[in-house]
């Protein structure tokens, strides 16, 4: 203990003093041992190999000596030994499919002259001033600039400098006849410009009320020919997504008649139709060629049918007449539904028609507007129905409100009928049905197919539901999903083109729904009241 206590106390003498380095001590040597550290050890791997004269050497030649001799024993005695393979099991893939909206995209080009390039590369050089040139350097990038501007998509403000009124361009119009259309153009532009942007999708504005989202009027293709007519049926071109066909049908108030009218808009000029076809009676479907997008197909109450060329105010080609004796050239009933279909080179486009007559019709244009008959409805009893009474039967034909092409397979289609039944059909056969969906207990107004999924199609009806079907299931008595809000009947459906659990549809109760399947299936995410009865939909 005195010991440790000595030390202790040299050592806080030690650390009490000041140490004070004089001359001598700055220029004396000063010696440093360094010492070797103790080796650690990272990590140990103990080798397998001994030495010859160390004491495992005498076991590890016995081992070795052993194992040599079963080698050898396998070698010779092979009746002991079997050889068997193993095989290691991969681990089951998934597939995942993840769906987008399609990214839009814009090519813009420009044009640049030698002179642009050379009057460039002096102001950046040695920033002269152009002005001076006055016109003499004009060049022919401006006026080209100026005819862009004319032939941008709806929605485009027109910026037209000073300078260019009093100059001359290649654009001038022979007569005043020519350069309205073209004025009014550019005005409703302006005027709807910001509704253009919106309906473009340059400006993503969603409308709200309460939290919730809404829909909102853009604008309303409206004139006085459309004075107390009534919407029947709408189709865009399939080329220019500018151009809505809409048909009209009404009663005239003088002669009590009823009359037709087609009205090709366009988003450029809301306020009046780029295009007016008359009819002789009431439009009831209409839809656009889609390998010749300038032919327009009408479908009449009467059960004609017309093929029109946008030029022209007459029908190019139509359906005969019953006047000629036989039920065959046309419908008998309104023509509910039109659709093109493209059968290839050989046989070219052709026309496929439904009418509550109980008959599909496919029409062809090479001599003249001729049809086969593609199938004719006949009734189908559902043997699923608890009521078991044998009542009698008027007719065995059922009448066609509605049909949709597979977009997978032109020759597979389905339609709906007046009954409530959905047959799905090939033209290939015309005698009997693939299938038979019993589901509606009302008229099938309208079927559509998913634009995503190719065996699942939407139907809605008179008994007040919108139900979703699909043809994997095999289940043609209970569809897959169910939608009702409103104690109405169902008029029109129409899936989105972007968003593949989007739909809309329209009622009875005058309203416009908007359904999506991810978000709620006993709801409408929106619920849009009319002022006026809507009647056909569609997305643009």
């Amino acid at each position: 203990r005195t010991e440790v206590a000595q030390k202790i106390s040299s050592i806080a003498i030690f650390e009490e003093q000041e140490l004070i380095l004089n001359a001598l001590d700055r220029d004396a040597t000063v010696r440093l041992f360094l010492v070797e550290t103790p080796t650690i050890w990272l990590l140990d791997i103990p080798g397998s190999c001994v030495e010859k004269d160390g004491p495992d050497a005498p076991q590890t030649l016995v081992n070795n000596q052993k194992y040599k001799q079963v080698l050898e024993r396998r070698r010779t005695e092979t009746e002991n030994f079997v050889d068997r393979a193993v095989q290691t099991l991969n681990m089951p893939s998934k597939t995942k499919e993840v769906q987008i909206a399609p990214i839009k995209k814009k090519e813009i080009a420009i044009e640049a002259t030698e002179w642009d390039i050379y009057d460039s590369f002096l102001q950046q050089h040695e920033s002269i001033d152009l002005t001076q040139f006055g016109q003499l350097m004009r060049s022919d990038s401006q006026n080209a600039e100026l005819i862009k501007e004319l032939d941008k998509e709806p929605g485009t403000r027109l910026e037209i400098e000073e300078e260019s009124k009093g100059t001359q361009t290649s654009n001038e119009f022979t007569s005043l006849s020519d350069a309205l259309p073209v004025a009014e153009k550019m005005v409703m532009q302006n005027i709807h410009h910001t509704n253009h942007l919106r309906f473009k999708g340059v400006i993503d504005e969603n409308p709200e009320e309460d939290g919730r989202s809404t829909l909102s009027i853009l604008w309303t293709f409206q004139c006085d020919l459309t004075v107390g007519m009534r919407v029947t049926c709408l189709s865009w071109n399939p080329s220019n997504k500018n151009i809505l066909a809409v048909g009209y049908s009404g009663r005239d108030p003088i002669s009590g008649t009823t009359s037709g009218l087609a009205l090709c808009w366009s988003l450029k000029n809301p306020s009046f139709p780029a295009r007016i076809i008359r009819t002789k009676c009431g439009i009831s479907s209409l839809a656009f060629s889609v390998k010749h997008p300038n032919l327009l197909a009408i479908g009449l109450n009467d059960g004609g049918i017309g093929v029109y060329h946008l030029g022209t105010k007459s029908p190019i080609i139509e359906s005969a007449n019953l006047e000629t004796g036989t039920t065959d050239a046309k419908h008998t009933d309104p023509v509910y539904e039109m659709h093109w279909i493209d059968k290839g080179d050989e046989r070219g486009e052709s026309l496929v028609s439904i009418s509550t007559d109980g008959r599909i019709l496919q029409w062809f244009m090479k001599k003249g507007l001729e049809n086969t008959e593609l199938m004719k409805l006949k009734r189908v009893a559902n043997h699923r129905k608890s009521d078991k009474r044998s009542d009698a039967t008027i007719s065995r034909q059922a009448g066609g409100l509605c049909l949709d092409f597979s977009r997978i397979d032109p020759n597979v289609y389905i339609t709906g009928t007046e009954e409530g039944n959905i047959h799905k059909c090939n033209c290939s056969y015309n005698e009997q049905y693939m299938e038979t969906y019993f589901g509606h207990g009302g008229p099938v107004y309208r079927l559509r197919w998913a634009p995503f999924c190719n065996s699942v199609f939407l139907s809605c009806s008179a008994d007040w539901t919108i139900k979703l079907w699909d043809e994997d299931q095999q289940d043609t008595f209970n569809a897959s999903m169910t939608f009702e809000s409103v104690n109405s009947d169902i008029v029109d459906i129409g899936w989105s083109p972007n968003k593949s659990t989007v739909f809309a549809s329209i009622t009875g109760a005058d309203t416009i729904e908007v359904w999506d399947i991810e978000h709620s299936i006993l709801d409408p995410v929106i619920s849009y009241p009319s002022l006026n009865a809507p009647t056909s939909l569609v997305f643009a």
